[in-house]
């Protein structure tokens, strides 16, 4: 199959045009951005935009040095704590209800027939599973606790005679 040298001149050609058409483009920007950042009006925004962020860093403070701010935090955390354990209890039972009936489908406390839909996921390591006691919020931070059905983990000594 021969070249076809005009064809790989135009597609040269053409080329260079696109490269020179990116660099006009590239340029046209630039200036329109110089443009821009000059006017009067975008000098009023960014200075606009430095009292808005000074302003959110007060309030930031103002919430952080507020004790009732601070207090309902903290019931938040707990009841959203409390909300995730309920949720995980009621997907327990759930499951349950299904593998003991073989239906997948429950009335809820409306009446509604609602379906049941079971999927499985393995949870990150050192998560609390359902079985496991549960501790007070303000215990999870800084308390370790022994769990009792956690199989004993066997040490092995290697010494020189086993190698």
């Amino acid at each position: 199959m021969a070249i076809d040298m005009a064809q790989l001149n135009r597609i040269h050609s053409l080329e260079g045009e696109i490269h020179a058409a990116e660099l006009e483009l590239k340029a046209i920007k630039e200036r329109r951005t110089e443009l821009v950042n000059d006017l009067p009006e975008y000098k009023e925004l960014e200075a606009a935009q430095a009292a808005v962020k000074a302003a959110s860093v007060k309030l930031k403070l103002a919430i952080q040095d507020d004790r009732e701010l601070s207090v309902l935090n903290v019931d938040r955390g707990e009841v959203a704590y409390h909300l995730h354990d309920l949720r995980e209890m009621l997907s327990h039972h759930l499951a349950a209800y299904t593998q003991d009936t073989a239906r997948d489908v429950i009335k809820d406390s409306h009446g509604r027939n609602r379906q049941i839909e079971i999927s499985a996921k393995l949870s990150k390591p050192g998560k609390r599973v359902l079985d496991q006691a549960k501790l007070p919020f303000s215990q999870h931070f800084g308390v370790r606790q022994v769990i009792a059905e956690a199989p004993a983990v066997k040490q092995l000594e290697l010494s020189m005679e086993n190698k």
